[in-house]
């Protein structure tokens, strides 16, 4: 993987008990396909159904594949907004590894983190201009539970950006995690309140 060299892995990589172990794509799509017409993603501007959120989960995931260098990380601006989730959806659902960007960062930060990951920049712009392709033309790349799934990246204030790498598993055995600590009825529901980009640092 580009700029892998540079990345330190953590020990969390791979926690998380056997019996959870899977990949955030995996996760995804039986959530979607049960969620079917309800309600997947609101904000105050826009609503989306789990029946739409992966058609274009699809739709972009494939463009991903067709447009990015293969294997190489694909780093998303995280705002707090429904192209964001998607886009992240989307580079998991293409095989690849996620950097998360946020877009507040000084240019400087934000071009260091591009070089050392090697990854490809999804802004909100470019997600607009990624066109539906034949699916038959462009195949999933299905990764493991022990690939990297999240390319974690330090503020860069004391000196150079450190990465830490996250595995497929580490993200999909935290939803029981999170779903046990604040007592949920096993709805895949999840409300923000602060800024999404928060989840880079």
């Amino acid at each position: 993987m580009t700029g892998a060299r540079y990345l330190d892995h953590s020990p969390f990589a791979t926690a998380g008990s056997s019996e959870s172990a899977g990949t955030v794509a995996a996760r995804w799509r039986a959530i979607a396909r049960s969620g079917g017409d309800s309600a997947a993603i609101r904000t105050p501007e826009q609503s989306i159904t789990f029946a739409q959120a992966a058609a274009r989960v699809d739709d972009l995931a494939r463009a991903i594949l067709d447009t990015t260098p293969t294997d190489n990380p694909v780093a998303v601006e995280i705002e707090s907004d429904v192209d964001s989730v998607l886009s992240m959806l989307a580079v998991w659902c293409a095989g690849r590894p996620l950097v998360l960007v946020d877009p507040f960062l000084p240019e400087d930060r934000r071009a260091n983190i591009l070089e050392l990951s090697g990854a490809h920049l999804l802004t909100p712009a470019t997600v607009g201009q990624l066109a539906p392709l034949d699916q038959a033309a462009t195949p999933y790349a299905e990764p493991a539970p022990d690939d990297p799934a999240v390319l974690l990246f330090t503020s860069g204030s004391t000196g150079t950006p450190k990465g830490v790498v996250l595995a497929q598993r580490t993200p999909v055995n935290h939803i029981p995690r999170v779903a046990h600590r604040e007592r949920r009825d096993h709805q895949p529901r999840h409300s923000r309140v602060h800024p999404a980009a928060l989840i880079t640092t």
